[in-house]
C-alpha cells in the first residue's frame, strides 16, 4: 500500500487584516501549499491590536481558528508541532488583555493529509478567524447623559 501524502508550505507570506471597532487583527500566513511526502505543520500567526482610543481595553481577547477545506480526498486539520491533529472543533488562542495601542501575537499549527493515496487534487482552505472580547472604557470615555432634579 502506497503512503499518504501531506501538504507542505511554499512561497512567502501573506497577511490579511481585519478592524472592527477597538481591534485590528492580522492574519500572517501562506498562501500556497503544495503535496509533500512526511507529515509536517504549516504555521500562521495572529496579531491583535488594540487600536481604541487611550482608555479602551481590551478584555480576554481570543481568538477561535476553524478550517475548512474544499477537497473530498484530503483531511485539513489543526496540529500540534508533531503535526498530530488536535481539537476538530477548532482552536482557541488567548491573548488576555490588550492595553490601548499595544499588540499580542500568537501562532497556530495546520496540517493535511490524503485521505486516499496516490490521488492528486487541487483545493482551497479557509481559515475562519473568529475573535470573542470585551471593550471596557474607562470612565472618562463614557457616555454620559444627565437628569435635573428640581426643588
Amino acid at each position: 500500500m502506497s503512503e499518504l501524502n501531506y501538504i507542505q508550505w511554499v512561497g512567502g507570506n501573506k497577511t490579511d487584516t481585519f478592524k472592527d471597532g477597538a481591534i485590528q487583527v492580522e492574519h500572517i500566513y501562506r498562501p500556497e501549499a503544495y503535496e509533500g511526502t512526511v507529515p509536517g505543520t504549516i504555521v500562521h500567526t495572529v496579531k491583535v491590536t488594540n487600536i481604541g482610543g487611550n482608555n479602551v481595553m481590551l478584555k480576554d481577547v481570543q481568538m477561535v481558528v476553524d478550517l475548512d477545506d474544499t477537497g473530498t480526498r484530503w483531511d485539513a486539520y489543526l496540529a500540534d508541532i508533531s503535526a498530530n491533529p488536535i481539537d476538530p472543533l477548532g482552536e482557541t488562542l488567548n491573548f488576555g488583555d490588550i492595553a490601548p495601542g499595544s499588540s499580542s501575537s500568537q501562532t497556530y499549527r495546520w496540517a493535511a493529509r490524503s485521505l486516499i493515496p496516490n490521488v492528486e487534487e487541487a483545493f482551497d482552505i479557509t481559515f475562519n478567524l473568529i475573535p470573542v472580547y470585551q471593550v471596557v472604557y474607562s470612565k472618562s470615555d463614557a457616555f454620559v447623559s444627565k437628569c435635573h432634579v428640581s426643588e
